[in-house]
């Protein structure tokens, strides 16, 4: 009889900080360029993805300007061309998502075969929402710093040499997020798969953040016309009712009738609208409708490094 052990998978963390406030924009461009550095690196393409793009470009400038329909395109090239499509519409598509919710807190990137099961897992921790009190960082430094402290730490010293694969990009931000073309999972309550190797990159600023949003938290600090804050009174089912209590109440003490009706009705619509509230600003996960898949290029006329482009 023999037993066998489940090997317990490393999960390595680091935590970059900044003195002062990160944009959006900053934060997307930081994102976008990691993802570049971590497909170069882990060997899914054979050039910086810049190259790559400069290199499609000039293939299909030459293929116009030949005119000829009989030129045949190779292998590679198609793959080449493929990976750099699909590349740009997660990139752009990344671009337009931060642009309209600026509430996105983490990027799973999964390098693997599926989702559920991929090898190699990139979980990247972006700072918390809300309004920050500091200097506005510019894109360039931030972005020269991020990559120095990845590069001197060697983020990928110790990982087994990957084959191509596919690469597939997940957001998380809330249900009412107005997020086009990333798709909702469907799997409720989905959380990045166990599998694979993991590795968490989280970005912070140490400025002072203030929290915009009320919650139920600090809902003592605010009264509607005299009406005692939602946090006595709850239905079977976990609904703040003191506010429908209170509501009626007045209604019942005023005689009116249709008064009664329309403050129960108030009082019914609130306690929805909280409710909505809850459900729409759950954090949810939103999926690339693509994967891109590596490939690996027989000919490469130069090697390039990490170093060479953010050093």
């Amino acid at each position: 009889m023999t037993l066998c052990f489940q090997k317990k998978i490393p999960h390595k963390f680091w935590e970059i900080e900044y003195d002062g406030v990160l944009s959006s924009q900053v934060t997307c461009r930081i994102v976008t360029e990691l993802l570049k550095f971590i497909v170069f690196e882990r060997q899914q393409i054979p050039a910086p993805f810049e190259q790559l793009l400069q290199s499609q470009n000039e293939e299909e400038f030459s293929r116009k300007r030949i005119h000829s329909r009989k030129t045949g395109v190779s292998l590679n090239s198609k793959r080449k061309c493929h990976f750099v499509e699909n590349f740009e519409s997660v990139i752009r598509n990344l671009e337009s998502a931060f642009k309209c919710c600026h509430k996105i807190e983490q990027i799973l990137v999964l390098l693997g075969g599926t989702v559920v099961n991929p090898k190699e897992i990139y979980v990247i921790k972006l700072p918390t929402p809300g309004t920050y009190e500091g200097k506005l960082l510019n894109m360039k430094p931030c972005i020269r710093n991020f990559f120095r402290k990845i590069i001197t730490s060697d983020l990928f010293g110790d990982l087994k040499l990957l084959p191509t694969t596919n690469l597939y990009v997940l957001i998380q931000a809330p249900r009412n997020a107005k997020i086009e073309w990333f798709l909702p999972k469907l799997t409720y309550n989905f959380k990045h798969p166990s599998r694979g190797r993991v590795l968490t990159l989280s970005i912070s600023s140490n400025c002072i953040v203030h929290e915009t949003e009320l919650t139920l938290g600090n809902a003592s600090a605010f009264e509607i016309s005299g009406v005692e804050p939602l946090l006595d009174g709850t239905l079977d089912n976990g609904v703040n009712t003191s506010l429908y209590d209170n509501l009626s109440n007045l209604c019942i003490n005023d005689g009116s009738t249709s008064d009664e009706l329309s403050c129960e009705n108030m009082a019914v619509q609130l306690l929805n609208n909280t409710t909505s509230n809850e459900i729409d600003d759950e954090l949810i996960w939103f999926q690339a409708p693509v994967s891109v898949k590596g490939f690996k290029d027989k000919v490469t006329t130069k090697t390039s490094k990490a170093t060479d482009i953010w050093g």
